[in-house]
C-alpha cells in the first residue's frame, strides 16, 4: 500500500485541504500509476509544497511538487 500526502517544504507541516485523484494505492513491483492533486496556493501559506510518498515496503520519499497554474486562485 502506497500513501501520498502534501506537506510544506520548509516546515514539513501537512497542507490541508488537498484533493487527490487517489491517495492510497496498491502497486506491484515495477507498476506505475499517475495521480493528480489539487492544492490551493493559499493553503501552502507561502511555502513550496512537496509530495511525500510512504509505503509499507518502501523507504519514505519526498519530491517537490510541480507547480501548475490551473486557475485564478491556485
Amino acid at each position: 500500500m502506497v500513501r501520498l500526502k502534501v506537506v510544506r517544504l520548509a516546515s514539513g507541516d501537512r497542507v490541508l485541504p488537498v484533493l487527490y485523484s487517489d491517495n492510497y494505492v496498491s502497486l506491484m513491483p515495477g507498476e506505475r500509476r499517475t495521480l493528480t492533486t489539487d492544492v490551493k496556493r493559499a493553503d501552502a501559506r507561502g511555502e513550496r509544497p512537496r509530495m511525500v510518498i510512504e509505503g509499507f515496503n518502501l523507504a519514505d520519499r519526498a519530491v517537490p511538487r510541480p507547480v501548475e497554474k490551473t486557475g485564478k486562485n491556485r
